[in-house]
């Protein structure tokens, strides 16, 4: 893939003060519709066989209107010491950040971009008193605890980003991923089994929930509530696809200082270039 031109590849603060800050806005949007312009050149619903594949099911998309997935693909990453001490001060800040901005809410579930987490799963028929986003899940943990706990590097990127920008945030090792089998997001069928992180052995799940699914396994119940044992994002892990599920309601202006932020993010601590693309309806496969 040719490199995209990223025209201020060091990483800013969102309330920067002084400089050029209309620069660096205008700046930053060249680079996100030059990153979308990167998309459209490869997109390509005609899946090729020998190539990894990620494929939404129609039927999620007529179930949550107006849903987009970002999906990030970070390979050849390179770790180093100053790498991981820089994301661990990243996810420190991002993580007091989400929670002031949830601390303005009366509790967490009552911040907008929160709140149509519970929405969207009450409309799928999901209980949000046994189930909730997994943002909501960090959120909360952020306006109680002001130390987040550290996992490992790229579990803490996405984290960061997670509670930064209220959006919900996952990533699977694409090297545990088989090659012939695609990763779908579907709904469940009753052949369908799950282990948790906490388990020893898979069991069945409902039927008619929306998942992420290899084959017959189910990855991350609930779109992004709970992650299997399978794919599991590790210490070394060198080749990674992220995914953040973004709703209807949520505003353009905050997807696109995601994207952007993750981008710089991503070249600035490893040294790699990604691929970013938004699957939605019109665009609702991947090939990797």
């Amino acid at each position: 893939m040719k490199p995209i031109q990223d025209t201020a590849t060091t990483v800013k603060q969102v309330n920067k003060i002084g400089g050029n800050v209309e620069s660096d806005k205008n700046q930053d949007h060249n680079l996100y519709l030059e990153i979308m312009r990167r998309q459209e050149q490869e997109v390509d619903n005609k899946l090729i066989s020998g190539q990894m594949k990620f494929v939404i099911e129609d039927r999620v998309f007529k179930a949550i209107p107006g849903l987009r997935v970002a999906i990030i693909i970070a390979k050849d990453i390179k770790y180093n010491e100053n790498a991981t001490l820089k994301i661990r001060k990243i996810l420190q800040t991002y993580w007091q950040e989400g929670a002031r901005a949830c601390q303005v809410y009366s509790n967490v579930q009552s911040h907008p971009q929160v709140k149509a987490w519970r929405d969207c799963f009450q409309s799928l028929g999901v209980s949000v008193k046994k189930y909730t986003s997994s943002v909501e899940n960090l959120l909360k943990r952020a306006v109680k605890q002001p130390d987040p706990r550290s996992i490992n590097p790229l579990v803490d990127l996405y984290n960061a980003m997670s509670v930064r920008y209220i959006l919900p945030f996952g990533a699977f090792d694409i090297d545990d991923l088989p090659i012939d089998v695609p990763l779908e997001l579907r709904f469940t069928k009753s052949s369908d089994t799950f282990m948790a992180l906490d388990e020893t052995q898979s069991n069945s799940v409902p039927e008619n929930e929306v998942a992420y699914i290899i084959g017959s396994e189910v990855v991350t119940r609930h779109i992004n509530w709970k992650q299997s044992k399978h794919g599991l994002v590790k210490e070394q892990s060198t080749n990674v696809i992220f995914m953040s599920e973004v709703l209807a309601s949520i505003p353009q202006n905050v997807v696109e200082q995601m994207i952007i932020d993750l981008f710089k993010l991503i070249k600035d601590l490893f040294n790699v270039e990604c691929r970013i693309s938004i699957l939605d309806i019109s665009n609702p496969s991947i090939q990797y």
